[in-house]
C-alpha cells in the first residue's frame, strides 16, 4: 500500500492510494470499476466493491468513495475526517464489472449479446 501526504498552508492531508481502478478479490476474480476514474476495494469478506471515484478507508476499516465519477477523496491526517469531491458514499458491488468487460462496458455504443 502506498501513502501520499502533503501540507497546504498548515492543513495536512493524507491520501490512501491503495484503491485501484482494477483489483482481484479473494477468490481470484479480477474486477474493475465501471466508472472512468473509479476505484476497486476489497472488503473485509474478501469481495470487490467499487466506487465512482477514489476510495479510502477510515481508521475503522470502513471504505468511503467520492460519489462523483473520477472524484477525489482526502483524509485529514490529525482527525481522520474524510472529504470527498461531491459527497461520500460507500462502495457498491453493482459498480463493479469483470475486468475482461471493463473497456467494453465504457463504450455505451457497443452491444453485448452473449458471454
Amino acid at each position: 500500500m502506498r501513502n501520499f501526504s502533503m501540507s497546504f498552508i498548515g492543513l495536512s492531508l493524507f491520501v490512501n492510494l491503495s484503491a485501484q481502478h482494477c483489483g482481484q478479490d479473494d477468490s481470484g476474480q479480477k474486477w474493475c470499476s465501471k466508472f472512468e476514474g473509479g476505484s476497486v476495494v476489497i472488503n473485509s469478506n474478501g469481495e470487490a466493491e467499487c466506487g465512482k471515484g477514489d476510495c479510502v478507508s477510515n481508521q475503522y476499516g470502513k471504505f468511503w468513495c467520492s460519489n462523483t465519477e473520477g472524484g477525489n477523496v482526502s483524509v485529514e491526517q490529525s482527525s481522520g475526517n474524510i472529504s470527498c469531491f461531491g459527497s461520500c458514499e460507500q462502495p457498491k458491488q453493482e459498480y463493479c464489472v469483470p475486468a475482461c468487460l471493463s473497456n467494453i462496458h465504457k463504450h455505451k455504443d457497443l452491444t453485448i449479446d452473449h458471454f
